[in-house]
């Protein structure tokens, strides 16, 4: 007896698509899960090279992101899959109010945000006291997004402040992926 995924008639169209579907097995392009669907979600990603190293850089961006457009319900970082000290340049987030998602551009916004100078070779890592100024969330304030201030006072002078650019925009309205044909094709173009 064969199995019944079989052909029947083995014609050489039959068998190509037989095979073909045999051997692609490969599930479908999705978005990762922490990209949720969840109403009033947003997703927000960093900009060039430089990626968040601490919990202080982290709740920095989302009090940023609070004083633009409104309070957040939740956010979710996912940590680095090389540098498990970094976090990865995509966050999620879901505002409590519909009201801050429909401040969001349609097409998304580029944002630019101040990070807090921490000092980064602390035994221990990041201490409660470079934390305390991001722990309060903020208020919805309708002017330009503020930079915060140093977090170690006048300890650490000499370090210039750093700026981080970030986009973001609502999960609903995301771009698709590019395909692998799309990115094979733009290789060869630039060679």
């Amino acid at each position: 007896m064969r199995p019944p995924s079989f052909p029947s008639v083995a014609s050489p169209s039959r068998l190509r698509a037989f095979h073909a579907k045999a051997y692609n097995t490969r599930p479908q392009r999705r978005r990762p899960d922490f990209i949720e669907e969840l109403p009033n979600s947003a997703l927000i990603r960093l900009h060039g090279h430089r990626l968040l190293d601490s919990p202080a850089e982290a709740l920095a961006l989302i009090r940023t992101v609070e004083r633009k457009y409104g309070a957040i319900r939740e956010y979710r970082f996912l940590k680095d899959f090389e540098v498990q000290s970094y976090y990865q340049v995509f966050v999620n987030v879901a505002f409590q109010d519909p009201k801050a998602l429909a401040r969001l551009p349609a097409k998304g916004e580029t944002v630019n945000f101040t990070l807090p100078t921490t000092i980064s070779n602390r035994p221990g890592g990041v201490g409660l006291d470079e934390l305390e100024p991001f722990l309060a969330a903020q208020e919805f304030a309708d002017s330009k997004v503020p930079s915060f201030d140093n977090v170690m006072g006048n300890v650490m002078e000499n370090k210039k402040e750093e700026v981080i650019k970030f986009t973001i925009e609502a999960t609903g309205t995301l771009s698709p992926r590019p395909t692998p044909s799309s990115r094979i094709h733009r290789r060869s173009v630039a060679m």
